[in-house]
């Protein structure tokens, strides 16, 4: 699995494109890095572009689980942001799903959205940043 950060949104957001095929260790690095850079606090929020990761096949329950105690485990360093995910797949719809209710179970305050296109996941970033406990619009 291979990812880009593009901070040149930020205060808005962060892009992180992702491609490739998942598994749980590329995806834990992809987050370490993510809260582990100079420009990371707790409360950003995140637009995945995952269009171009394959389909997550017999990994897929590994991967969501290690995700959510991920976040669960993290939530001091995530804290309250808002996450948007970009994948024009209906099979992704439902593991975004599971992820959002599975971490907000497990006492994650981070909001999570799944759109269609890049463009819509921006729009609601910028204009419900505030919701999520940060405001975009500095």
């Amino acid at each position: 699995m291979k990812w880009t950060f593009d901070h040149s949104l930020l205060p808005s957001y962060v892009k992180v494109s992702v491609e490739g095929q998942a598994s749980v260790d590329s995806a834990r690095k992809l987050l370490d890095q993510l809260t582990g850079s100079d420009f990371w606090h707790p409360g950003m929020s995140v637009l995945f572009d995952i269009s171009g990761l394959a389909p997550m096949g017999t990994d897929k329950n590994a991967i969501l689980q290690d995700l959510i105690r991920y976040f669960v485990e993290h939530r001091q360093i995530i804290g309250k942001g808002c996450i948007a995910t970009v994948r024009p797949d209906p099979d992704a719809y439902n593991n975004i799903r599971q992820f959002e209710y599975g971490i907000r179970l497990r006492g994650s305050e981070v909001v999570v959205r799944n759109f269609m296109d890049a463009s819509n996941a921006a729009e609601w970033l910028t204009n419900h940043a505030g919701m999520c406990g940060v405001d975009a619009r500095v």
